[in-house]
């Protein structure tokens, strides 16, 4: 997933191939077929799977003992760290709300 999260956050989805990511992995494109049915379900999985990172988080936070001021900011700060943490999703899903015909 690693490799196909590169491509698609430096190339974009229009600007990535099944190769492109088959080469980056080092094996060709039908044994990445046999993972994925097809180049947009690889591309759902990278969105889905950091979306639920996120969303994990964000619910351990809201255990946490804060309340009022102090959740907000842990809230915040949760979101920012997997933000830092994440540059690449961030730029996938940027790309996302810009694109009148969006992938998702």
């Amino acid at each position: 997933m690693r490799e196909s999260l590169i491509c698609f956050a430096d190339q974009g989805f229009e600007g990535t191939s099944l190769n492109d990511i088959a080469a980056g992995v080092g094996i060709k494109r039908p044994s990445l077929l046999h993972y994925f049915p097809t180049k947009e379900a690889i591309y759902r999985t990278i969105i889905e799977e950091a979306l639920l990172d996120w969303g994990t988080r964000i619910d351990t936070t809201l255990t946490s003992d804060a309340d009022g001021w102090e959740l907000v900011d842990a809230v915040l700060l949760t979101s920012f760290e997997f933000m830092k943490q994440n540059p690449r999703v961030i730029r996938i899903v940027r790309r996302e709300a810009l694109t009148e015909n969006s992938e998702l």
